[in-house]
């Protein structure tokens, strides 16, 4: 059985792609992440829309919303921890390195 998504998932989306703003600016306001649109999400909207030459309503419409996700992508992008190097092969089942072999494992 799926959930379905509600109004109060999106400003909980919302409020998480603001939150992540304080990541880039210190000073951005700080939003509760309760999926409630109050004053704090409204102000921390209007601030964003203003630091973005978007016009500052506090309403999330179209452009706020693309202009805000893209921030948030490339904010989880740039603080993202690198990839691991996995090494070891999990194909063929049970593989070792054999005495004398030489290969990049070996290196390793």
């Amino acid at each position: 059985m799926s959930r379905q998504f509600t109004e109060q998932d999106a400003i909980r989306n919302l409020q998480t792609y603001l939150r992540a703003q304080v990541l880039v600016e210190g000073s951005f306001p700080r939003v509760p992440l309760d999926g409630i649109y109050d004053a704090a999400t409204r102000n921390a909207v209007r601030y964003f829309q203003e630091k973005n030459s978007l016009a500052p309503t506090g309403m999330v419409d179209r452009a706020t919303w693309d202009a805000l996700y893209e921030q948030y992508l490339g904010i989880i992008e740039a603080s993202a921890l690198p990839s691991p190097i996995i090494p070891f092969p999990s194909y063929p089942k049970d593989y070792s390195i054999k005495s004398g072999e030489q290969s990049f494992l070996v290196s390793i």
